[in-house]
């Protein structure tokens, strides 16, 4: 029997995409793949935030047969054609800066993605007790993946709060350079890497094709991952 995870989730979501280059145009497709995704977390979770920043109306009682789903509407982004990652962490700003309505840690996960094996990737989270994040970054490409991280809401507010302006995907400042780059300067270097590979199952925004997947390259990329460590448990220097 599946473990219901204490571990929130929060699926960050554009239904209605803001001045940004998708494969993935239609509002009505992208709900679809939205709602299958709420519907794949709520039976790992207790809780799930959906967070949505764009102009579609969702019906009153569009999320009324997923009781763990809370929603979180925002405004269109202030500047969309900076980017994705700009609109996300602006939105992830503005719901983060109520420390009332915000949990201690949660795990981010971008919106129409699907974690294989989230019930490992939870229970990791649920373990940590000394990393206040928790994301997969490149050593060599320079990159942090922020499709998807665990982190601690008071981290979140003390190391990345206000990074998003920085962002500019048209001049090549994607969050996952600037995000990677913060965390490089920070003086608070309790981050880590997934212990746990996740295994995606998503498409290229830019080509609408899905991610490759096998079981032999998962078993591979499985074995770097726990030799990497050994050497260092902040950065990945092999294959994803």
């Amino acid at each position: 029997m599946q473990t219901i995870s204490k571990i929130p989730i929060v699926l960050t979501a554009t239904i209605m995409p803001n001045e940004v280059k998708d494969a993935v145009y239609d509002p009505e497709i992208r709900k679809a793949e939205y709602f299958r995704a709420l519907e794949y977390y709520s039976n790992f979770t207790e809780q799930i935030y959906f967070l949505e920043n764009s102009s579609y109306l969702l019906e009153g009682n569009a999320l009324k047969t997923l009781p763990k789903v809370r929603l979180r509407r925002f405004a269109v982004s202030s500047n969309p054609s900076r980017g994705k990652g700009y609109q996300e962490f602006e939105m992830l700003d503005a719901w983060t800066s109520d420390a009332t309505a915000t949990p201690p840690k949660w795990l981010k996960i971008s919106g129409r993605y699907l974690v294989r094996n989230i019930g490992d990737i939870l229970d990791e989270c649920r373990l940590e007790t000394q990393s206040s994040l928790i994301i997969d970054q490149s050593a060599r490409a320079h990159t942090a993946r922020t499709h998807i991280f665990f982190i601690t809401s008071d981290y979140y507010r003390r190391a990345l709060v206000g990074l998003y302006m920085q962002c500019d995907d048209q001049a090549g400042h994607w969050i996952e350079r600037v995000l990677f780059r913060a965390l490089k300067e920070t003086a608070a270097k309790d981050f880590r890497f997934f212990r746990t590979r996740p295994d995606l199952i998503a498409r290229s925004a830019t080509t609408g094709e899905q991610y490759p997947s096998s079981p032999v390259g998962n078993a591979v990329k499985k074995l770097l991952r726990a030799g990497n460590r050994v050497l260092d448990d902040r950065y990945l220097w092999f294959s994803r």
